[in-house]
């Protein structure tokens, strides 16, 4: 059973305040070494007021995983809808390209440091769904604005050059941001270079021309 969700604006403010309390803590902590004491301490709440929300403390981590998902899913959405349906169709495939992986970088950024406070030697129950359902969201997304003008990719494949391209990208930011294998081999690039060099890699796997 996750988070027992509150019905009045007090409690409602109450967890939030437990939750950002917990997200503090364990930045500055570590999971195993904050407790619900030091949580509800920091909250400026009570152990009982904690339990009435949460079974225990693995509850609480199931809780903030789904929380920093959703919120992924919602900024998302929201990036997405800056632009009408219209106003995608009239991008150029080489600026859709950059403004696609541009989305990209910025939703990675954003929840990607939350999703490091919470890794654990074993991660909270249900976390890897919820990341599968996140990048499944926004793979749709992605397809649906490529795949609007498939006429503009060269690749004989559009759909699997489309998928491949997400693949290449979410990996290439999570190499130059989180990996160790390239070590110190590349520098990191600018966001701006990040963005253009990773938009002239799709757009030549898709089979398109750069003006």
């Amino acid at each position: 059973m996750g988070v027992r969700e509150p019905k009045q604006d007090r409690s409602r403010r109450t967890l939030a305040r437990i939750e950002r309390a917990a997200l503090e803590l364990i930045g500055e902590r570590g999971v195993e070494a904050t407790s619900v004491h030091d949580i509800v301490d920091r909250a400026r709440s009570s152990v009982g007021s904690f339990y009435a929300r949460f079974e225990g403390k693995d509850a609480l981590l199931r809780h903030l995983e789904s929380r920093i998902w959703e919120g992924a899913h919602e900024r998302w959405d929201e990036a997405i809808g800056s632009r009408d349906a219209e106003e995608w169709l009239e991008i150029e495939l080489p600026d859709l390209t950059e403004a696609v992986v541009r989305l990209l970088l910025e939703t990675y950024r954003v929840h990607a440091r939350q999703r490091r406070l919470l890794e654990t030697r074993h991660a909270p129950t249900g976390a890897a769904d919820a990341a599968s359902e996140f990048y499944r969201h926004v793979r749709s997304g992605i397809r649906g604005l490529f795949l609007a003008r498939p006429e503009l990719i060269g690749h004989p494949d559009p759909s699997t050059a489309v998928d491949f391209s997400l693949v290449v990208v979410s990996g290439a930011l999570r190499e130059f941001h989180e990996g160790a294998s390239l070590d110190d081999a590349l520098p990191v690039p600018t966001d701006e270079r990040l963005v253009h060099e990773l938009g002239r890699l799709v757009l030549g796997y898709l089979g398109a021309e750069e003006p």
